[in-house]
């Protein structure tokens, strides 16, 4: 995409440190991670009012209760 950087992350752990580092655009989550789940970016992003979309094939009210505002 034109004017925007890609950071791919591999882990949740990643993505934190990451975004902690640098202001983001937007973040495309994927749900699986290697440590359970993206649960604490999908946290972190929503205290921060970054906007973010999650790609997976279980429904948003069961994956972030209560987030769904």
């Amino acid at each position: 995409m034109a004017g925007y950087d890609i950071f791919p992350a591999g882990t949740r752990s990643e993505a934190l440190n990451h975004l902690a580092a640098s202001p983001i655009a937007a973040t495309v989550l994927d749900w699986s991670t290697p440590e359970g789940g993206s649960v604490p970016v999908a946290d972190y992003l929503l205290a921060h009012r970054m906007p973010y979309a999650i790609a997976s094939v279980a429904a948003a009210h069961h994956l972030l209760p209560g987030r769904d505002q």
